[in-house]
């Protein structure tokens, strides 16, 4: 009777494991690695693109009162960072982490909630952006707190006053 495994198995009882001691050794991670969602509702500016652009579905957005929630789903997560690569803010990023667990659904969810902007001038719902999203732009102070209409009538007079000439 032959055993061939046999010869292995009494060599491998003998030598040092072949896996990794983690926990109590947690592995290094790649530098361009995907764990777990990392969400920053200060930056967020309420555009939505994450929840669009999810292929998992696993992003929603709710209002309540004047602020709205973003919930992200790490269970239906795919890790691809299409939110986090093009949310205009730069308010999704992703962690180091890969142990991603939890005992309920509460447990794997991320979420945060962030302030609903409104235009200065005539009170319309706007995108919030931060201050330093709008000098990174270039854009005046007041520009950023007003809806596109009420840009436009703000540039519109701006310009107006420019071309015309003035009375002495």
């Amino acid at each position: 009777m032959k055993f061939p495994m046999l010869k292995k198995t009494l060599l491998n009882m003998f030598q040092s494991p072949q896996t990794q001691k983690y926990p109590a050794r947690p592995r290094a991670v790649p530098e361009r690695f995907r764990g777990m969602i990392a969400y920053d509702p200060e930056k967020c500016i309420g555009c939505g693109m994450c929840v669009n652009l999810c292929p998992a579905q696993g992003i929603v957005k709710r209002e309540e009162d004047d602020k709205f929630i973003l919930e992200f789903f790490q269970g239906s997560c795919t890790f691809c960072a299409l939110c986090a690569d093009l949310c205009p803010a730069g308010a999704i990023s992703f962690q180091k982490t890969f142990s991603i667990t939890g005992q309920t659904k509460e447990e794997m969810v991320v979420s945060g909630k962030a302030r609903i902007a409104y235009c200065s001038e005539c009170g319309e719902r706007i995108l919030f952006l931060p201050q330093d999203m709008g000098q990174q732009f270039g854009l005046d102070e007041r520009l950023i707190r007003l809806c596109p209409r009420c840009r436009r009538k703000h540039t519109a007079g701006r310009m107006k006053e420019a071309i015309e000439p003035t009375e002495s």
